[in-house]
């Protein structure tokens, strides 16, 4: 419940050069969604697929983001999500 808390950890574990892998990303991105912050999850999946990142975003990182922009009624950008999904060969079994 304490989000920048977590986002100060999260930062501070690249910064200390922690290893993250998917599943780190895609647990703050959750903890992001959960507390309605949809613009730093934006801003950690922009992270991830920079060229600097070794981490790639999977079908959990992206689902994650499209739930939070349709629970926020932000469906535009959930229809775009769902593109970006689609570009990236990824298949959704649930809509």
């Amino acid at each position: 419940k304490d989000l920048p808390k977590a986002l100060e950890l999260f930062r501070e574990m690249s910064t200390e050069g922690v290893p993250c892998n998917t599943i780190t990303y895609n647990s703050i991105l959750e903890a992001c969604v959960k507390c309605n912050d949809l613009q730093a999850a934006e801003e950690i999946v922009q992270g991830m697929l920079s060229t600097t990142c070794s981490v790639q975003p999977d079908l959990i990182t992206f689902s994650t983001v499209l739930k939070g922009y349709c629970h926020s009624g932000c469906l535009d950008k959930a229809l775009q999500m769902l593109e970006s999904i689609k570009g990236r060969g990824l298949h959704c079994d649930e809509l």
